[in-house]
């Protein structure tokens, strides 16, 4: 987790204070389409029109969200027929001539073509020194600077640019533009991780702005910077301070300025106060959304990485879900539109995956990264495609390491290396220590000692001066307590030897006490030991005694068991034999009684088919209401087969029912049906339906309905009216069984029964349980 944390605190600070420095670009023209600047330049008759038009359109291509080669092509266009116009015009300032060539290198530099790229800006810088200047050799100097790529071009080249720009402006006597120069070497040296030298020249800047007023707007990006250069020394109460100072400076309103917030954030982190360091991350997102065009590609990639900055602190909360939302909520609403969001969301990923250990699916996340970044021959942005590529190779290569699949975790950590040949000695010591590991596993321990050894060289020379500093602390703090120590020495020296004295005196009675206490602890233990011994032995008859007992108790419920079966199979067959009495009296009656006889034939069977399922399951306790209730049906529809084509449509749970209830429900059950045969469908109705549902809508609480799509409810109807024996009996069963009834008309009748059981052979956290499955299953 430090690892990843490290890996977004260096980029987002790198990339705010970009922001902050650089400034975001913006002219009049700058938020029309290139639709309405094609058409305001086809349409212009002034050749400054058209050149203002040229320009907009270049850097609408330049500084677009998402482009690709093709939209750097076209900028290089658009700027080539402003030079052309410009020379026309034999215009060199404003937006003539040079700012032209100034824009080609910007163009060129971020394709990757840093040699054309510096063409342009020395040639530029040529015409200003043969005009003698200054200022403006200065400025391009600066800007020249800015632009370079941090990672390609040498850090003294870079810091070349801006002590030349330095001395120019110092020869004008600009304090304002000296002390900025200041800054920039600052930054450079920061970038370099030379921490001190960064110090120095930021501290000058400080002293510059001061001497201006103590207002000055450029003491607020000075303080933000020494705010994380302090955090990379970890002088925590420094960056505290100059994070204060940078909110201060600003207004009273910056505590919310999602720079500070993302300083907070970090420094939080580093502290261990997590559950701050969320807050501040969040906050920084939403203020850095209120202040930022998130169409710019700079601002979006920002707002991407200031999600992930607040993923990884959520997941060093554990708020694994929060951290995945963190990012995923940006998604849908921004989308991904070029390289640089693509990877930053990746990583994002990778690294939420990893920390929950899901290494399959990080490691497809990191791939992805590698895909997105590997894909793009150029830079936009100017120099960030190198660095994330660097810290793309450190984040999948530290991550196959940790997988222990040192071959692939290798080539990654080595191109990183490749990458960084003249850049930060931090990243270079992380991955030379995860270089070391590699050899060491793969046994090769002369490569693994050489990298262990620029290891320790990297970090003494990154922590040198704050060793020193510690180190000097403490030589002050040892010769105070030296002299103290040595004033107090003879008076003590009395005092120690009596101390020494009472102390000899106490050893010899607390090994004598000690001594005793020994015989007598021994003495319990011995006593322990033989009470224990004899309560074994009582618990072994004890245990003898309850498996006699439960020997004769299992005999006894299996004698039980049979004796149910065998009383619910007698009175399955005495109910049998009434069915077949009254079969036989219905030989000799008439078309009312016989069907009265049928009716009585049908509820005692629905009986009858209860005592079957229970001398036929091993579960004497309880019904399948399932397998009892399809049986049923089937009886019913095999009895009233020869009437009417109807379809029988099921839909039962797996519910156990006592046989208190399981009976009133076949009852119900035969009567709904037998009615919904009888008199839902008259002729000529066709595609005739009756369902039958029984579900639990809670562990307890069971739900029963029988509907059909006939003829329904006649006009009017009461049930309280109602005077006929099955609807009475459907009424009076349900009460039996504490339900509540119900019949309404639903596209045909609906009769619905709502009880909630009861059990007397299994206990009800069985019930829970098995509702539980249930659920499960479903």
């Amino acid at each position: 987790m430090f690892r990843t944390f490290k890996i977004l605190s260096y980029s987002l600070t790198t990339v705010l204070l970009l922001l902050l420095t650089t400034g975001l670009h913006g002219q009049a023209l700058d938020d029309k389409s290139p639709g309405e600047l094609t058409i305001i330049l086809r349409r212009a008759r002034v050749d400054s029109v058209r050149l203002e038009a040229l320009h907009a359109l270049g850097k609408n291509y330049l500084f677009r969200r998402g482009e690709t080669r093709a939209d750097l092509d076209s900028a290089i266009y658009f700027f080539n027929e402003a030079l052309t116009l410009s020379k026309k015009m034999k215009l060199d300032r404003g937006l003539g001539r040079y700012e032209t060539l100034l824009r080609l290198g910007e163009t060129y530099l971020q394709m990757g073509d840093d040699v054309r790229g510096k063409r342009f800006f020395m040639d530029v810088i040529e015409d200003y020194q043969k005009a003698g200047d200054r200022k403006r050799e200065a400025r391009t100097w600066l800007r020249l600077g800015k632009k370079l790529n941090v990672i390609t071009t040498p850090h003294a080249e870079i810091r070349a640019g801006f002590k030349r720009a330095l001395q120019l402006y110092s020869a004008e006597g600009d304090a304002d533009k000296t002390a900025e120069m200041h800054r920039m070497l600052g930054a450079s040296w920061l970038e370099e991780y030379a921490l001190d030298s960064a110090e120095r020249e930021y501290t000058k800047a400080v002293e510059l702005y001061t001497a201006l007023s103590p207002d000055h707007y450029g003491l607020s990006p000075a303080y933000l910077a020494l705010a994380s250069l302090y955090r990379y020394k970890g002088d925590v109460n420094k960056a505290m301070e100059y994070s204060l100072k940078y909110s201060k400076d600003e207004n009273d309103e910056t505590l919310n300025d999602p720079n500070v917030l993302f300083n907070m954030g970090i420094l939080s982190g580093n502290t261990g106060q997590n559950e701050s360091g969320v807050e501040y991350f969040r906050q920084a997102c939403v203020e850095w959304r209120k202040n930022h065009l998130v169409q710019r590609e700079l601002n979006t990639f920002t707002l991407y990485s200031l999600a992930v900055g607040l993923q990884q602190a959520l997941v060093q909360e554990k708020k694994y879900d929060e951290a995945r939302a963190a990012l995923d909520d940006l998604l849908p609403e921004l989308g991904i539109k070029c390289w640089a969001e693509k990877a930053i969301v990746a990583r994002g990923k990778g690294l939420y995956f990893e920390a929950i250990g899901k290494y399959k699916n990080a490691e497809g996340e990191f791939l992805k990264m590698m895909e997105s970044l590997e894909k793009v021959p150029y830079m936009p942005l100017g120099n960030s495609r190198i660095s994330e590529l660097v810290e793309a190779n450190y984040c999948i290569g530290t991550f196959y390491v940790d997988q222990k699949k040192f071959s692939r975790g290798e080539s990654y950590l080595k191109k990183a290396l490749s990458l960084q040949h003249n850049a930060s000695r931090a990243w270079q010591n992380d991955i030379e220590i995860y270089l070391y590991r590699i050899d060491s596993a793969a046994g090769r321990y002369i490569p693994a000692m050489q990298h262990f050894a620029r290891h320790k060289m990297l970090s003494d020379s990154i922590f040198n001066s704050t060793k020193m500093q510690q180190i000097s602390a403490l030589q002050v703090q040892f010769e105070t307590e030296k002299k103290e120590q040595h004033i107090q020495s003879l008076s003590n020296q009395s005092k120690l030897q009596q101390v020494e004295i009472r102390n000899n005196a106490m050893v010899r009675n607390l090994t004598f006490g000690g001594v005793a206490v020994l015989i007598i602890f021994l003495a319990m233990l011995f006593s322990q030991y033989k009470q224990k011994k004899k309560s074994n032995e009582d618990l072994k008859q004890q245990q003898a005694e309850i498996a006699r007992k439960n020997t004769t108790l299992n005999r006894l419920v299996e004698e039980k068991e049979w004796l149910l079966k065998e009383v619910h199979h007698r009175v399955k067959n005495n109910l049998q034999i009434i069915v077949s009495l009254l079969e036989a009296q219905s030989a000799y009656l008439n078309n009312d009684a016989l069907a009265a006889i049928q009716e009585s034939q049908n509820r005692v069977h629905a009986i009858s088919l209860v005592h079957q399922k229970l001398y036929q399951s091993e579960d004497l306790a309880s019904i399948n209401m399932k397998v009892y209730i399809e049986d049923l049906v089937l009886s019913l529809r095999d009895t009233f087969r020869s009437e009417k084509s109807i379809a029988y449509l099921l839909d039962i749970e797996p519910v156990e029912l006592d046989v208190s209830q399981a009976v009133p429900i076949g009852l119900i059950l035969n009567e709904a049906i037998t009615n919904s045969i009888k008199y839902a469908f008259p002729p000529p109705h066709v595609q005739n339906n009756i369902k039958v549902s029984l579900h639990l809508t809670s562990p307890d609480e069971v739900v029963l309905t029988i509907t059909d799509n006939g003829v329904g409810l006649p006009a009017g109807f009461d049930i309280n009216a109602v005077k006929t024996l099955g609807l009475k009996l459907i009424k009076g069963l349900a009460g039996d069984i504490n339900g509540t009834f119900s019949i309404s008309n639903d596209y045909g009748a609906k009769i619905t029964i709502h009880f909630v059981r009861t059990f007397f052979g299994n206990s009800e956290t069985e019930h829970a349980e098995n509702y539980q499955m249930l659920e499960t299953r479903e």
